[in-house]
């Protein structure tokens, strides 16, 4: 079976299968040994199931996380297709904050846009579809600030600000709306001053 043949019916699988079936047991099974496949995610995704990531504010295996999160996204192939990658380096990004006693992956949306411009052109997937999947990956961070920061409604101004030069400056393929829908399907909380909803509402302003 060509690769071609197995791309499109995997398209068909993301789009139609609503990723809500968490608790059926088998059928997450099934589903991870699918995404573990060689001609699908491969060794990389295989890789991040279980994955402890060892950090208070992630309480699930990753690859529950990622389950999770997809459920929530906008039923399009590239929306879906972030999901399932946005968190795929952070087991070779994971490094411990001697500070906090936890692990941080630093750069794990760079290194994750990295793997999956690779996996999916192995794929053969459009231009198109790689494209603007993997600037949703890559800017999967850009909303949320650094944990060292106290944000106030000053800092919150200055952090859009630079928000939105990050975004043309870089020219991603994606636009501030689906990059704030990306966003707030994988975070609820940035920290314990402010959470990513204030920071979403003041992109819609502008």
């Amino acid at each position: 079976v060509s690769q071609e043949r197995i791309t499109a019916e995997l398209s068909k699988i993301f789009t139609l299968f609503s990723f809500r079936h968490l608790k059926n047991a088998r059928l997450m099974s099934l589903l991870k040994e699918l995404m573990c496949q060689e001609c699908v995610f491969g060794s990389k995704w295989q890789d991040s199931c279980w994955f402890d990531q060892k950090n208070p504010h992630h309480d699930e295996a990753l690859h529950q996380h990622v389950f999770r999160m997809t459920s929530k996204l906008p039923n399009k192939l590239e929306f879906k297709l972030a999901g399932l990658l946005h968190d795929i380096a952070k087991p070779s990004t994971q490094v411990l904050n001697p500070k906090t006693g936890f692990m941080r992956y630093i750069g794990h949306a760079v290194e994750s846009a990295i793997s999956a411009r690779e996996l999916l052109t192995k794929m053969k997937f459009s231009n198109d579809v790689i494209d603007k999947t993997v600037d949703l990956i890559a800017s999967h961070m850009f909303l949320v600030p650094k944990e060292s920061e106290k944000m106030n409604q000053d800092r919150l101004d200055q952090h859009v600000a630079k928000l939105m030069i990050k975004i043309a400056e870089r020219k991603l393929n994606v636009s501030i709306e689906e990059m704030c829908i990306f966003t707030i399907c994988d975070k609820t909380r940035v920290n314990n001053e402010i959470d990513i909803v204030s920071i979403i509402t003041e992109c819609s302003r502008i």
